[in-house]
């Protein structure tokens, strides 16, 4: 239920969970199964006898040493995971460790040059936190060195938080010179479970803090340590520690009454935060009196004056005594403390359990009576207020004035100055005070605010009666009086497809409601709804409104109670036109996830009543237009300040004072509208984790409502209630069950499902119920994981929620079960809740039922005990009871099941009777599920004169999207059970198929069936209902439909028409599907099976045919189906050859209808050409061109634009780019895309690869993206670059020194953040890839001689030219030795360039014009060699200065063509005598090598006539043909018969 906002909106993270840091995985085992703790004791609070290290300064760190798999060791004022800060003080000792694997110790020390003498001292404290990686598996070991002898001592330690921990050195001999302390940690993980790559696998680097390392006689003072009193002495009497197996205590025996007490040894207490006793003892003694007493640091003398004394009662069994030190000698440090029995009976037994001292804000003040009761009068139009007055004041201020004053509900009534303030009521003072002043002011209700009654003496000095209060009987002024929305069960769901949930048969909802989404400052008008409040106008976003209302509306129209949770993210709180800078707390810190409101000043108690009276009114409207909200829970997680409320660095007294401020101001406002809607705290598992009394950010939930109904009461006591979330102990594991930290104890650690009743028992306490009964609580919030969603593994999660049920259903007082969550969430820490898997490529879409699913929907109906039968076998047990003692079937609903009936197309229909035809109107159909809207279409209709249509709206996949229409009178349709109705899915496609469903309910019964027939035209459906038990009583009927893909339908409408029932029809629908393997081959089994889901038999052939490179063995086969039936047709692939751009598929034809089967994806080639270069992806035509998801990628698409965000809107080249999603994983996991080729490409003629790449934002400082080519060797050559976020980069791959550039095999594409400086949970992001090609160089340099040419490419035209100077002719020929001949040869060499498919060789004439041929020039391309001689333009009337070219052009494969420019235009020129040789490359059949002689050449002449060359000779060797070309024109090679 929590999500991240707009700059990572696809990090979604929905679930609010404490323990979210944690990648995905099966259920862990234990590394070292025999790692146990050893001499190690837990508790709260650490009282030294000598602080060794206390951390709060850089030197304390100085003596500390970094071990085995330890970086570096120093000291930190703040920490980065929770609890935030030190323990004590200004510091704490940091380990920062190296990337080792979690199991292995890291370890850290330090060394005594003076050896410590502990001999006075029983223990070594410390507290100690550890950052949080999946379960609590982690242990903290301490190893003591004396010379030779070693100590060591273990304990377990939890995360994210403090752990007070005491090691037991009493029993060491040694422990008199301490020469060595050394502290070792690690977590007890085997890593089952997980994948090389997974986050943690390779290394975990956790850290852990240490602070306050001390030596004491104290552990906790809980006596759990045998034979150790710790340091307390007793005098007159006897003290002794009796340690059982479940518990210690310090037993004091006294044998001299008056001087009986016993003495604490040093506490070293801050008496400013810690000034409450607290023991929890039996008091045998007879003594009505405790007296304690202390002394201080200041005060070293025992004496009276440091003395209270407090009323005690005898207890036979251990009771909590709590008192309070509020003496003024209570001060400075507290070094010890006596506890004295006041005249107790010699012989009796004072029983200590345990003392703890915490920290209360202690009301001093003095308040002159009582105020009883604050309440609106039965008429709504005052608001009374009595109590009474002590005597002592009335007595010491005759003629005083009792007067009562309205006050905001953040401001404090002690230092108001009331003297200027008008009082809204007075009367004279006496004994009793009653008065009266009306509810309005003007048009504002003071319902909200609170009252203080002072009392004015005739001095004008002010006295308050009593602490301010507030109305505690708002429901008075509720035009609402229904009553809470009634359920059938406890079932609940977070929803997320609303159909589906009633599908599912969930009786509870639960919706988040932001706040900061839902105000402007503006008036924004059509887009904006004007709320009027309290005198003036907020503007209410009607985006956000209309998304609440579909949603709430679509789960009351359901019977679902709805359940809002009212959050608050920290958004916009820059913007000038939104008002979150005032509506978020202003005392919050920017790193929390869900904050806390403000109602510290005027302006935000404004808005928050606002929008809290907005809401409560629109969903308590009577009408129910807009649905029904009847609980509201006040934030998230209230122990949790810091992530789940953030509100500010605060301690409990001053946290819970302004929650509950929050928490009233909801209650009153909400009852005002609504009489019997239910306001909730919510709280986690957490119970009594032992936090510290000075902790800022995080409380005990135990501390929490204890100090809640406290605070309660003392303004006025009103109905709040528990909204829990009992997660089990670790979320990674559903088996809780075995839950070792869930207690049957109100002091247990967590409250999870194994000790539910701790909660229940809990609030059964008459202190904290409400007008005698026990509060109302809801599981809000609790899910269970399924690992990697393997069969067992979704088999666990569903026997952990069949138990959780049947737990909850075995415990008084729990009205709903909301479990969490509908669909596995990509970004929730590798956590798999839902009743769905995520579909893969998605960060939150429905795409597979799991085991749970049918746990779920059948749980509370009579088939419960059969679906959950296989879960006591998980579980360990034969028997219910064995798992749940209280477990009674009895107490299970027996609702029926769901049923499903024949539906498919209708035909011979009789007896047909009419039940909306809408010719006039909607007769009584109306929207429910994922429609805006029905309305009456006379556009578009199946018969008559009009149509329903339903408006869609939402864009979740998998869900259903309808109407419903409720008849005023239950219908018998026993005479008429076959349903008709004529249907349309408008907005899916052409061409696409919707699936229909028809659901029928008869009070609890339910019946359904589906059909899929064509999306965008008229369909007759119709459902048989024969048979059914709920056919005499029909009284409600919904019309659904759905894309048969799953693709989003979020436009167009459902329409309906014509629905009937009739006596009988023959219903038609064969369902087709197809079992093949996941990558067939020749030679593998289709089968196709068929179900008759009509209502009469089937007989015909299924006809067979393959598709796009597939062939089969048979092309149709008779088959005879029955009504329910189903039958299987087998047939055998004989060949599957891939065809690019085309699936092959398998075609099946039965009874009319035609369902295709895919079996391979499409075949891409390698790369096409375009302009010279080679593109490797342009993606157009919505193909993937070969690209495949790589490494940490879910899934790729070839699309137009993102669809989620919109960003980017539009592909970069063309129209369709490449859209990769990424695995949800931590930002810097690498995700890639990879294209391999089929065959090795060259890319020798090119210098780069190109792509163009658009990727998500949000998570880090910045981001890498990179490109891999490697070579059929191994080799790879790669390009990583830094890119900005959220825009389009060109991103490249220099080929240049790449070896292995003439034999790619396949091309890598990656994105990734640089770092996880804005989000370090799972990252769903996506990232796009568009226009994959080559570049070619657009020239290249050309030895020749001393110097070189320079060849330029026309991309355009495919032309490599080839600039060859006549001074650089000359300049090489000068410098070329001639052969015998006297004739000089000059080579040159021009390499390939991509995209050059001819080549024109560039002169000027006079480089060959000489008289005879006495130069050779011999250009070698890859079309093939030509040799020049320098004579070629020897002929009158040709300038030594004219350009001329020879354009070398292949032809087909087989031959070439030589033309001749002259000044770029083409000329035909023949010299007799010149001869150009050519020899060009032929690969040659086996055959033809074997006959070489009949490998000819033939010049094509202008006629198109082959004309024999002579001189051509083939190279068996070289694979090449020469010959001489007298000519220019076109030459061909040719094998004669």
């Amino acid at each position: 239920m929590k999500t991240r906002r707009r700059s990572v909106v696809f990090a979604i993270v929905t679930a609010f969970i404490l323990q979210l840091l944690a990648p995905a995985g099966a259920f862990a085992g234990a590394y070292d199964p025999a790692l146990v703790p050893k001499d190690a004791y837990a508790g709260n609070a650490i009282y030294p006898d000598r602080v060794i290290n206390d951390f709060n300064s850089p030197d304390q760190a100085a003596g500390w040493a970094a071990g085995t798999n330890v970086d570096s060791v120093g000291v930190v004022s703040s920490l980065l995971n929770s609890p935030g800060s030190p323990f004590e003080g200004a510091g704490a000792l940091e380990v920062m460790p190296k990337q080792v694997k979690a199991y292995e110790w890291r370890t850290i020390s330090r060394a005594f040059p003076e050896p410590l003498d502990l001999s006075g001292d029983n223990f070594i404290a410390l507290a100690a936190n550890i950052w949080g990686w999946k379960q609590d598996d982690f242990f903290l070991k301490m190893t003591l060195t004396s010379g030779s002898d070693t100590f060591e001592a273990v304990s377990g330690l939890g995360a994210n938080k403090w752990n007070v921990m005491y090691f037991d050195i009493h029993n060491w001999t040694h422990r008199n010179a301490i020469d060595r302390i050394e502290f070792s940690y690690m977590k007890n993980y085997d890593l089952d479970g997980m994948s090389p790559g997974d986050p943690g696998y390779a290394y975990w680097d956790g850290r852990l803090q240490l602070d306050r390392l001390s030596a004491a006689k104290i552990a906790g003072l809980d006596f759990n340590v045998p034979g150790v009193a710790e340091g307390f002495a007793a005098a007159g009497g006897t003290a002794d520690v009796s340690v059982s197996p479940t518990n210690g205590s310090l037993q004091y025996i006294i044998t001299d009454p008056a001087n009986a007490y016993l003495e604490s040894p040093g506490l070293g207490l801050d008496a400013s935060k810690r000034n409450v006793v607290n023991l929890r003892m039996k008091n045998d003694t007879g003594a009505a009196k405790l007296k304690i007493s202390w002394i201080t640091d200041r005060d070293p003398g025992w004496d009276e004056a440091k003395s209270m004394s407090f009323d005690l009662s005898d207890s036979a069994a251990f009771a909590d005594y709590e008192f309070v030190m509020s003496g003024a000698a209570w001060k400075d440090t507290i070094d010890r403390i006596r506890i004295s029995p006041v005249a107790a009976a010699a012989g009796t037994m004072l029983d200590l359990d345990r003392i703890d001292f915490s920290l209360r804000n202690v009301d001093a003040y003095a308040y002159q009576g009582s105020i009883d009761h604050a309440a609106i009068d039965e008429g709504g139009t005052a608001i009374t207020i009595g109590g009474s007055v002590n005597a002592d004041y009335l007595n010491a201020n005759p003629g005083a004035e009792a007067q009562a004053f309205e006050l905001p509900v953040y401001a404090d009534e002690k230092t108001a100055d009331y003297a200027a303030m008008t009082p809204l009521a007075a009367s004279a003072a006496s004994g009793t005070v009653g008065l009266s002043f009306a509810v309005l002011d003007n048009t504002r209700t003071r319902a909200y605010s609170k009252f203080a009654v002072v009392l004015k003496n005739g001095s004008g000095a002010y006295a308050l009666l009593d602490k301010a209060k507030y109305v505690t009987n708002p429901e008075i002024l509720a035009p609402n009086k229904d009553p809470y929305t009634p359920t059938k069960s406890i079932k609940g769901l977070q929803v997320q497809l609303p159909a589906d949930a009633e599908r599912l048969g969930v009786q509870h909802g639960a919706i988040n409601i932001a706040y900061d989404q839902l105000l402007t400052v503006s008036d924004h008008g059509a887009n904006s709804i004007p709320y009027a409040f309290n005198g003036s106008t907020y503007y209410f976003r009607k985006s956000s409104v209309s998304d609440l209302d579909n949603q709430i509306s679509s789960m009351t129209n359901n019977g679902m109670a709805v359940t809002a949770i009212l959050i608050l993210y920290r958004t916009g709180m820059t913007d000038p036109d939104s008002p979150n800078k005032d509506l978020v707390h202003p005392d919050s810190t920017p790193d929390g996830t869900v904050f806390a409101p403000n109602l510290t000043d005027e302006t935000g108690v404004n808005y928050y009543e606002a929008i809290t009276s907005f809401i409560a009114e629109r969903y308590s409207r009577a009408d129910k237009k807009y649905g029904r909200v009847m609980g509201f829970i006040v934030g998230n997680e209230v122990g949790q300040n810091k992530v789940w409320n953030n509100m500010g660095p605060k301690l409990l007294d001053d946290y819970v004072d302004q929650y509950e401020r929050t928490l009233r101001a909801t209650y009153n406002i909400v009852k005002s509208k609504m009489e019997n809607a239910r306001v909730y705290i919510s709280l986690d598992h957490f119970w009594n984790a032992g936090n510290s009394p000075e902790s800022q950010w995080v409380y005990d939930n135990k501390a929490v409502v204890d100090k809640l109904n406290k605070r309660a009461q003392e303004g006025g006591n009103y109905d709040w209630n528990i909204a829990f979330h009992p997660y089990p102990e670790d979320l990674f594991n559903p088996r809780t069950w075995n839950d070792v930290t869930a207690t049957d104890s109100f002091d247990t650690y967590r409250i999870t499902f194994k000790n539910l009743q701790v909660l229940t028992d809990y609030l059964q306490q008459a202190a904290l119920t409400y007008n005698g009964a026990q509060r109302h609580v809801i599981l809000s919030e609790q899910g269970f994981h399924s690992g990697g969603n393997t069969q067992a593994e979704q088999e666990v999660q569903a026997a952990a929620y069949a138990y959780a049920y049947y737990k909850v259903k075995s415990l008084p007082g729990i009205d709903a079960f909301i479990l969490h969550r509908h669909v596995d969430h990509a970004a929730e820490g590798g956590l798999n809740l839902g009743l769905w898997t995520n579909m893969p490529g998605q960060t939150n879409e429905a795409y597979a039922q799991k085991v749970i699913y049918d746990v779920f929907k059948k749980i509370d109906t009579a088939d419960s005990l059969g679906v959950t039968a296989f879960a006591k076998g998980i579980i360990g047990v034969n028997d219910w009871t064995e798992a749940i003692p209280e477990f009674d079937p009895a107490k299970l609903e027996e609702r029926p099941a769901q049923a499903s009936a024949p539906m498919g197309t209708p035909s011979d229909a009789s007896g047909e009777v009419t039940l909306s035809s809408f010719d006039a109107d909607l007769n009584g159909w109306f929207a429910t599920d994922n429609v805006s809207g029905a309305a009456l279409d006379t556009a578009d209709q199946a018969a008559g004169a009009g149509s329903l249509k339903a408006s869609v709206t939402g864009s979740r996949l998998q869900d259903y999207k309808g109407v419903t229409r409720v008849f005023d009178s239950p219908q018998d349709l026993s005479a008429t059970p076959v349903v008709q109705a004529a249907v349309k899915a408008v907005g899916i496609g052409a061409g696409e198929k919707a699936r229909f469903m028809i659901r029928v309910y008869s009070g609890d019964r339910v019946i359904e069936g589906s059909v899929a027939a064509a999306a965008e035209a008229w369909n007759e459906v119709a459902i048989d209902l024969t048979g059914w038990a709920g056919l005499g009583s029909v009284d409600r009927l919904k019309m659904w439909a759905q894309p048969e893909k799953p693709v989003v339908w979020s436009s167009g409408a459902l329409k309906v028409d014509e629905v009937s029932a009739a006596a009988s029809a023959v219903v038609k629908q064969l369902e087709v599907t197809l079992d093949a393997p996941g990558k067939p081959a020749a030679g593998d089994t289709l089968t196709v099976h068929i179900r008759n889901s009509g209502n009469g038999s089937f007989a015909g052939n299924v006809g067979l045919a393959g598709l796009n490179g597939i062939t089969v063995d048979k092309s149709s086969v008779p088959v005879t189906i029955p009504a329910g039936g189903e039958a299987a047709v087998g047939t055998k692939i004989d060949s599957l050859v891939p065809v690019d751009y085309r699936s092959g598929a398998l075609q099946v034809t039965v009874d009319g209808g035609t369902y295709v089967f895919t079996l391979t994806e499409a075949g891409y080639p390698d790369y096409t050409a375009d302009a010279g270069e080679l593109v490797f992806g342009d993606f157009e035509s919505g193909r993937t061109d070969g690209w495949i998801a790589g490494g940490k990628t879910a899934a790729v698409a070839s699309v137009k634009k993102d669809a989620q965000n919109n960003a980017p809107s539009a592909a970069h080249h063309g129209t369709y780019m490449l859209e990769a999603v990424k695995s949800a994983d931590v930002a810097t996991t690498e995700s890639k895309v990879v294209k391999t080729f089929k065959n090795p490409v060259d890319l020798s003629g090119y210098v780069k690869v190109r792509a163009d790449l658009f990727g998500w934002g949000g998570t880090s400082s910045a981001y890498v993206a990179k490109m891999k080519l490697t070579a059929a060797d191994g080799t790879s050559v790669t390009a990583e670059q830094e890119v900005n976020p959220n825009t389009w980069v060109d991103l490249a791959a220099d080929l240049t020194n790449f070896a292995g550039k003439t034999n790619v095999t396949a091309i890598e594409i990656s994105y990734r953040g640089k770092d996880t400086a804005y989000y370090s949970g799972a990252w769903g992001g996506h990232f796009y890839v568009d226009h994959v090609r080559t570049e070619a160089p657009e020239s290249v340099s050309i030895p020749i001689g001393g110097g070189s040419a320079t060849a330029t490419l026309d991309p355009a035209a495919g032309i490599l030219n080839v600039d060859l100077p006549q001074g650089l002719l000359a300049s090489a020929f000068a410098d070329t030795e001639p052969d015998r001949r006297g004739v000089k040869s000059l080579t040159v060499n021009v390499p390939a360039v991509g995209g050059a498919e001819t080549y024109v060789l560039a002169f000027t004439a006079g480089s060959l014009s000489a008289n005879r041929a006495s130069e050779l020039l011999t250009v070698m391309t890859p079309i093939g060699t030509v040799t020049i001689p320098n004579n070629l333009f020897h002929q009158p009337g040709v300038a030594a200065s004219q350009a001329v070219g020879i354009r070398v052009e292949a032809v087909d494969g087989t031959g070439i063509k030589l033309s001749l420019l002259m000044d770029g235009k083409p000329e035909d020129w023949n010299v007799p005598g010149a001869k150009i040789a050519v020899t060009i490359p032929y690969a040659a059949t086996a055959a033809e090598q074997g006959s070489p002689e009949r490998i000819v050449v033939k010049r094509i002449d202008k006629a198109g006539k082959a004309l024999p060359v002579p001189s051509g000779r083939y190279d068996v060797m070289t694979g090449t043909i020469s010959f001489d070309a007298d000519r220019f024109g076109q030459y061909r090679v040719t094998f004669l018969p």
